[in-house]
């Protein structure tokens, strides 16, 4: 057997000690052995510790952007799903390959250095080729574990069933964490990693999400035959005349609402505020103001007479609802869950609109 030889195989940063600001040689040594007159060749372990790390920087990579994106070790913990330490470690890990800090710790919330936003751009740039590879040799080869999805009670009644069984069927491998809440609340909660995606009205700033329109719903005014027998047009002051039933502050569409009533001029008698869309349902059913509300929501009560309809001119303009993602998570998965969330999104729909009212009797026709 013949002595170790050193062979160039390339040019690369040396993953630890402090060496780290010279290039080395990658090297294995070989040991010819010979049988049926054949040379075989034993790489050396280095060369798999090697792929072993590449491997393991992946890891890295993505935790120092989920700390760049959610501005905190414990945001990015959440985002990515594991331990705080094992978050730190990462970015510790992968900062420590570089010759100059890449983050700048001496404010309240890490940022990247001058340095760190041009490995930031180009970390990126890595995980969405990552992507597009996996996604080029199968749809459901993506490395998606588990999507945490927030969507607001209108989508959980309406379309959100269709949505969730197409991501099953693109993603029978990934586990789908929901929460159903107000617009504020969500928005929050994808902005400090959180949520992975979120289903929302339109707001007047997106700053910081990547964003994409699906659909736009029309509201209708409903109120309780016993709060108001008489004539179904109204002219649009006439709304002065009831309580109205709000979904309160938390709610882009309650806020939208009474900010257009305002700009109308229109003053309602006192405003009742739940953040919950199926406590409104119920205060309208049993004739304690007037609401907004998406027809499909309010259909079985139009059928069990336990609602009707006022037809209020002007109307109140639709609401444009968003999926929104953080910025710098266009990835070929993000475009994916895009394109089934556009197919799946249908506010004409109600899934459980025989469950709405269905604790109340239905009312007698007047004879």
């Amino acid at each position: 057997m013949q002595g170790c030889r050193r062979v160039l195989f390339g040019m690369a940063r040396t993953p630890t000690g402090p060496e780290n600001t010279a290039t080395a040689e990658l090297e294995y040594k070989s040991a010819e052995v010979r049988q049926n007159k054949k040379v075989i060749f034993v790489y050396d372990l280095y060369f798999q510790k090697q792929m072993d790390w590449i491997v393991s920087t992946f890891k890295q990579v993505e935790a120092f952007v989920a700390l760049a994106d959610t501005g905190s070790i414990s945001a990015a913990a959440r985002a990515l799903g594991i331990a705080q330490s094992g978050a730190s470690t990462q970015v510790s890990n992968f900062e420590a390959l570089f010759p100059r800090p890449l983050l700048d710790r001496s404010g309240r919330c890490p940022s990247p250095t001058v340095d760190g936003e041009e490995v930031l751009m180009r970390a990126r740039s890595l995980l969405a080729r990552r992507d597009a590879f996996l996604f080029a040799l199968s749809s459901k080869a993506l490395p998606i574990r588990q999507l945490r999805l927030g969507v607001t009670e209108v989508v959980a009644l309406t379309w959100l069933n269709a949505f969730l069984q197409a991501l099953r069927t693109e993603f029978p491998m990934a586990e789908v964490k929901l929460e159903v809440g107000v617009s504020a609340q969500l928005r929050e909660a994808l902005r400090s990693g959180e949520l992975d995606a979120v289903v929302v009205p339109d707001a007047s700033s997106n700053h910081g999400f990547f964003e994409t329109r699906l659909g736009s719903i029309e509201n209708r005014w409903y109120c309780s035959p016993a709060l108001h027998p008489g004539a179904k047009t109204l002219r649009l002051k006439d709304l002065s005349r009831f309580d109205l039933l709000s979904r309160g502050s938390l709610s882009r569409s309650g806020v939208r609402l009474e900010d257009w009533l305002r700009d109308n001029g229109i003053t309602p008698r006192s405003v009742i505020s739940s953040s919950s869309l199926l406590a409104v349902l119920d205060l309208m059913v049993s004739g304690l103001g007037i609401a907004h509300l998406p027809e499909p929501l309010v259909r079985e009560l139009l059928a069990r007479d336990l609602a009707v309809e006022l037809l209020v001119r002007p109307r109140v303009p639709p609401v444009d609802y968003l999926l929104l993602f953080r910025e710098g998570g266009s990835t070929q998965l993000h475009k994916r869950l895009i394109e089934i969330a556009v197919e799946a999104c249908d506010f004409s729909a109600s899934s459980k609109g025989a469950l709405i009212g269905s604790g109340q009797p239905r009312r007698e026709r007047a004879r």
